[in-house]
């Protein structure tokens, strides 16, 4: 019995090395949450949040005008994003699997909100950023791009 659970054990460690893990890519849905930017701060561009993986950085940037933030936009590794007029159903289900129900696009940009969520998803060779904001308790859709 010891003979075969040592020599099982030992299979299982040869097929699966200790880096596998290390070639394992992006997951193909991903949300991450930032919060919004302090009242006051001064006007233009100011940097939300940011988050950094090995698989490159994103930063939540506000556009501050009167000391209130008037929008919000995701840059990946340091390049704006490419802005989409419709979102792919890809991104609207991997926003469902995060908690976000489907929704329009709203009408007022995302300034005022509470919190921001940003969905990635993979749409063919393209990353899908979509950002959500929470306004009351309700999430509404701001904008898409894909990373460049």
């Amino acid at each position: 019995m010891r003979f075969l659970l040592a020599l099982s054990l030992g299979a299982i460690l040869l097929a699966a090395p200790a880096h596998a893990q290390d070639k394992k890519g992006p997951p193909a849905c991903a949300a991450i949450d930032f919060r919004p930017i302090a009242q006051g701060m001064s006007d233009g561009e100011q940097e939300a949040g940011m988050y950094r993986s090995r698989f490159g950085r994103i930063e939540m940037m506000a556009t501050v005008k009167g000391g209130a933030a008037q929008d919000y936009q995701a840059v990946v590794n340091g390049k704006p994003l490419k802005t989409l007029q419709t979102l792919p159903q890809a991104a609207i289900d991997c926003a469902a699997t995060k908690k976000i129900p489907a929704t329009v696009r709203s009408t007022t940009p995302c300034g005022d909100a509470t919190k921001l969520r940003l969905v990635i998803t993979q749409h063919g060779a393209d990353k899908v950023l979509a950002t959500y904001g929470l306004k009351g308790k309700s999430w509404n859709f701001c904008k898409a791009g894909t990373a460049v």
